[in-house]
């Protein structure tokens, strides 16, 4: 009796087996001498079906190769052709590291020095109603922080209805014991716009207690006091704006509610929010050839000028994360002639305040793209800053810069706080 037969699937199923087991290595771990299973080739079975025909005769055919499906690889494991192979993160998952720098000023100079510390800090909260709606206490919680004299905004997104509007009732997310000026945008609606708050100088007791009076009766908690150290002989009324203006006097740049300024008797600050040039750039030639000269102009007239604001520039190198990439070279506020005209006004003499007292520090910004997620990994661009006249950095004056930086845990909006520490000198 002739031995019985091996059908032609089983043989061809075995004989992949082998050939898998063949094809496999073993690989010692020099410490652990564990073995590792890998599989150095693709493996390959052919499948076939044995069928008859009519005539009782037997006929195989090949139905088609099965072809292992290649496992995908979590982080850190080995690949098949290199084992040891490091793969490389992605680049939107690189994180920009911040610079640490240093505290320049602080309570124990000044009152070394009997001098009062005046903080600005200066803000664009893309949109306000929008910031107040998510955090309704975020002005009053900003100015508590930071102990602000002064606190600008930009982008406030505002119409004039708005501010006297008595549902919407924005007083009761201002911070207490501030006066608030606002400038909004005649030409575009919810467009632009600028604010300030300045805090009240209590002068005298009597008017302390009429300033509590008038205040709104709410449940909230009061703020701490304040920790400034305030010189005996100070008087307050430098602390103070004589005069409030809402615009440079040029009717073509005053439509859009783009600046505040307020005039202080040491020294001149505006608030302002720079026209950002746009998407296709359909408004850089405005911006460069006609705001920012005529703006110059504005600021040269100005006593001991300090302006501060989202100036919607990154000027050097280290205020862009990816500076170099080749789509900046058409995007606003990186473009060449934005960056020229604003190195311009720095050639006339004013001097950028925190490229000044840091001038090496990288990773420092002030905007951050939401829509890619940019603000975790610190991927931004520094667009807000405190621009000075420099009589206001020499130490003779009565008023000197002493110090900046950012908040960037401040949530509510694209960009963070900037701020900066002046130091003004108790009359003698």
């Amino acid at each position: 009796m002739a031995p019985a037969r091996t059908s032609p699937r089983r043989r061809t199923l075995a004989s992949t087996k082998e050939e898998e087991s063949a094809e496999r290595t073993i690989i010692e771990s020099p410490k652990k001498k564990l073995a590792k299973v890998v599989k150095t080739k693709k493996i390959t079975a052919k499948a076939t079906v044995t069928t008859k025909s009519p005539k009782g005769s037997t006929a195989t055919t090949t139905q088609g190769e099965i072809t292992p499906k290649k496992q995908k690889l979590s982080k850190g494991s080995d690949t098949e052709d290199s084992p040891t192979k490091k793969v490389k993160a992605p680049k939107h998952q690189v994180v920009t590291t911040r610079d640490p720098i240093p505290k320049l000023w602080n309570e124990d100079r000044a009152r070394e020095n009997n001098s009062y510390t005046f903080k600005i800090a200066t803000w664009n909260v893309a949109g306000l109603r929008g910031l107040l709606t998510k955090d309704p206490e975020a002005l009053k919680n900003l100015c508590q922080k930071h102990d602000l004299d002064v606190l600008c905004l930009q982008e406030t997104k505002l119409q004039e209805s708005h501010v006297t509007d008595l549902k919407l009732n924005l007083t009761q997310h201002h911070p207490i014991g501030y006066d608030a000026h606002y400038s909004c945008s005649k030409a575009r609606k919810g467009y632009s716009g600028t604010a300030v708050f300045v805090k009240r100088q209590a002068v005298t007791k009597q008017q302390t207690t009429l300033d509590s009076f008038f205040q709104p009766k709410t449940s909230e908690k009061k703020g701490k006091e304040s920790t400034k150290y305030v010189p005996a002989n100070f008087d307050r009324s430098l602390l103070s704006p004589t005069e409030i203006l809402f615009d440079m006097g040029i009717e073509k740049h005053d439509q859009e509610g783009r600046m505040v300024v307020l005039k202080f008797p040491h020294f001149t600050l505006v608030n302002v929010y720079v026209p950002n040039s746009g998407q296709k750039l359909e408004r850089l030639l405005y911006r460069t050839e006609e705001w920012d000269v005529d703006f110059l102009k504005f600021m040269q007239s100005q006593p001991n000028a300090l302006w501060c604001g989202d100036l919607n520039v990154a000027h050097t190198n280290l205020e862009v994360w990816n500076d170099g990439a080749k789509h900046l070279a058409t995007q606003a506020g990186v473009t060449e002639q934005e960056r020229a005209s604003f190195t311009h006004q720095l050639e006339t003499g004013f001097i950028d305040v925190f490229r000044h007292l840091h001038p090496t520090a990288a990773g420092h910004y002030t905007y951050w793209s939401q829509r890619a997620g940019n603000r975790e990994p610190n991927k931004g661009l520094r667009l807000d800053y405190f621009i000075c006249h420099p009589s206001l950095l020499e130490e003779s004056s009565n008023i000197i810069v002493r110090d900046s930086y950012m908040d960037p845990e401040q949530m509510g909006s694209d960009h963070c706080p900037a701020i900066v520490e002046m130091e003004i000198k108790a009359t003698t």
